[in-house]
């Protein structure tokens, strides 16, 4: 057990294989294989990156866990994932901006965090209010796999891509897609985002 966290009432380790877990993860109902497939989950997300340069500090962390404390019972589930992306020999920092568009090569950590309807909004964005509050001297980033709806254009395109790429992504997005084809509120060539 990890000190300061909650501890779990019980802990229950299982082996599955692919299509077993999808089951389980689903409450046991059958996966539906017939078109149009119209499964879907609401959800809000939000996420940080945490530089490998500025690691999450000690009052980080305990501020995080008071938050998380603060919030018990909470009121429709969540979860935050923790994907280590950096670190000695990490495949993922080895490459520069050039290789994909994507700014925050130099993570250590990546985390998502996501709630289960509109209920735990609040709960879900204070995770990471906390953490840059804790850490203003660190810059933080997003990843857009974790796609925050709140954000406008500018702030996606800054925690997303940074100033280099995304004068990339803009130079590209003029030359094939002129027309405006591909859009959505945080397009790269959305108005506020320049």
């Amino acid at each position: 057990m990890i000190k300061g966290l909650p501890q779990p009432a019980s802990a229950q380790i299982e082996y599955m294989d692919w299509p077993q877990y999808l089951l389980a993860f689903d409450g046991g109902n059958t996966i539906p294989q017939s078109l149009p497939y119209d499964k879907h989950d609401n959800f809000y997300a939000k996420s940080i990156t945490v530089p490998e340069s500025s690691p999450l500090k000690p009052h980080t962390m305990n501020a995080l866990y008071d938050h998380i404390k603060a919030n018990e019972p909470f009121p429709a589930p969540w979860f935050t994932i923790i994907n280590l992306y950096g670190g000695p020999g990490s495949a993922i920092n080895k490459k520069d901006s050039n290789f994909a568009a994507w700014k925050n090569r130099d993570s250590l950590f990546v985390f998502q965090n996501y709630g289960v309807t509109a209920a735990n909004m609040k709960f879900i964005k204070g995770i990471n209010e906390v953490v840059y509050a804790s850490q203003p001297e660190t810059n933080f980033g997003g990843y857009l796999n974790y796609v925050d709806p709140e954000l406008s254009a500018k702030e996606a395109h800054k925690l997303y891509y940074g100033k280099e790429i995304y004068g990339r992504l803009l130079a590209l997005k003029k030359k094939v897609d002129p027309q405006w084809v591909f859009w959505n509120p945080q397009a790269i060539g959305v108005p506020d985002g320049n």
